[in-house]
């Protein structure tokens, strides 16, 4: 095969980018993703054990009550607790993946890109 010495024009980049062929690296979205991970564990690992101790301490109160109001109080008290932790948790991975998406590519509205194409689709 033959090398491709010529660099693309800007025509040809334009209409690239209309197509949604850009250039981004999975390495750089995961590298802002691992930061945001630990920047919730450097800054949340205090509230964690004092919620998971709120919840042993809840659990140990709940020894000698009936088993379904046990139950019942149990699984809203760790919904809570998984719905407070794991928020930041979430959030701060969705803003550093699509920060880091959007300071490697800009803002590109590509709708041949994500458009639906029956030919991939096997009978």
């Amino acid at each position: 095969m033959s090398e491709k010495t010529e660099q693309p024009t800007e025509k040809k980049l334009r209409d690239g980018r209309k197509e949604g062929q850009v250039v981004k690296s999975i390495e750089i979205t995961s590298l802002f993703q691992l930061i945001a991970l630990y920047l919730y564990f450097h800054f949340f690992t205090e509230k964690m054990i004092l919620i998971l101790i709120e919840s042993i301490t809840f659990t140990l109160q709940l020894v000698n009550k009936p088993f379904s109001y046990a139950l019942t109080q149990l699984s809203h008290a760790l919904i809570e607790s998984l719905t407070s932790a794991l928020l930041f948790l979430g959030a701060g991975v969705i803003v550093a993946t699509v920060g880091s998406v959007f300071l490697q590519v800009g803002v590109v509205i590509a709708s041949k890109a994500i458009g639906f194409k029956s030919e991939h689709i096997n009978p």
